[in-house]
């Protein structure tokens, strides 16, 4: 995101969208995101969509976060 346009909750909302796309699809069981350990406003949008943090993946060096099905049923029907 170009800095002029951060914070304005466009990846929020972007991600919001992306998920409740991929939960469309029944297969679809879990949505894994990963990012480095230093991004900071990254790590906010996952946890805004509601992504928890399940460790770290050291072959990549990042973070992982997911998001169960379950879960994302229960904070859309909040």
């Amino acid at each position: 995101m170009l800095e002029a346009h951060q914070r304005n909750g466009y990846c929020t909302e972007a991600v919001r969208t992306l998920i409740g796309w991929a939960f469309q699809h029944r297969a679809v069981q879990t949505v894994v995101a990963h990012t480095l350990p230093g991004l900071m406003p990254s790590i906010r949008v996952m946890e805004k969509c509601g992504l928890l943090f399940v460790g770290e993946e050291d072959r990549m060096q990042t973070i992982r976060y997911e998001l169960p099905r379950a879960r994302f049923q229960a904070l859309a029907s909040q």
